[in-house]
């Protein structure tokens, strides 16, 4: 398979596409031009990078939890994260869905040369979900609390984001009546920039054989994402969507889903000085 490369390019390094093309807008010149052309290549391999050329903002993703380092030259980022959500509840006679990750966010300035990233794991039916935490130093900069598990008959709590600028809740995961024909509650949306994540439904039907609609995903420019539809009776639950949905819950008789993984993002600006297409338009 063809990958992103780097290599000298004009009087500096750039980012050469699978195609053996230079990428102009990662085209760098300066001490760090090499460093910083092969830092972008590797993490475009590895599809934990993007780029915008209007904004100038790269983004890495992190869908596990690692160690963002510093660029030469950045000194401050915008910091993103989603909790993981609840898995749906055990039962037999139906489930409540699983509550979903709440959402944080914070402008952050470099003190120290890397950060600590946490992301929530996605797990399994009847288990609540696992934090998503970006962490400088001593300092906790973004914070979201991971879903909690259904049960037999009540749904998980939706988590909060707990540290950040921007801190909204994922939704809760739908309740289910616990009799022998009944459907499962749907899973909790996770939270998003611009709202909390929306509330599982709880089953319907004359008998309560329908199972509950999903949480919706949570709104902004940072959005949420759903969770998942509760199953019929008999039918299993559904999963919900990444980053941090609920696990939907079974219909009587059947299986529950788990909830999903948490996500974590850094977005930051190169300095002007590296990017060789900045110092291009300062000459024209």
């Amino acid at each position: 398979m063809q990958q992103y490369s780097f290599g000298e390019f004009e009087s500096g390094f750039a980012v050469y596409d699978p195609d053996g093309e230079p990428i102009p807008e990662l085209a760098f010149e300066g001490d760090q031009a090499g460093t910083t052309a092969a830092r972008m290549a590797a993490l475009l391999n590895k599809q934990a990078i993007s780029y915008d050329p209007i904004t100038m903002l790269t983004r890495e993703v992190f869908t596990a939890s690692g160690t963002f380092t510093w660029p030469p030259g950045v000194t401050s980022c915008i910091g993103s994260c989603w909790g993981g959500g609840g898995g749906a509840g055990a039962s037999s006679s139906g489930e409540g869905g699983g509550g979903a990750g709440g959402f944080s966010q914070a402008t952050i300035t470099k003190t120290q040369a890397t950060m600590a990233i946490t992301v929530g794991a996605a797990v399994a039916v009847n288990t609540v979900g696992n934090f998503s935490s970006i962490v400088q130093g001593a300092t906790t900069h973004c914070y979201s609390d991971a879903g909690g598990k259904g049960n037999a008959r009540t749904g998980g709590a939706g988590g909060a984001g707990l540290a950040g600028d921007i801190m909204t809740t994922g939704g809760s995961g739908g309740t289910s009546i616990g009799a022998g024909s009944d459907g499962g509650g749907g899973g909790g949306g996770s939270a998003g920039s611009g709202s909390n994540g929306g509330n599982g439904g709880a089953p319907t039907g004359s008998s309560n054989e329908i199972g509950g609609v999903a949480g919706t995903a949570g709104t902004g420019t940072y959005p949420g994402a759903a969770g998942g539809a509760g199953g019929n009776n008999g039918v299993a639950g559904n999963a919900g969507s990444i980053p941090g949905g609920g696990g939907g819950g079974a219909g009587a008789g059947a299986n529950g889903a788990g909830g999903q993984r948490g996500e974590a993002w850094i977005e930051y600006q190169l300095p002007a000085p590296l990017r060789m297409a900045d110092q291009r338009r300062k000459r024209a």
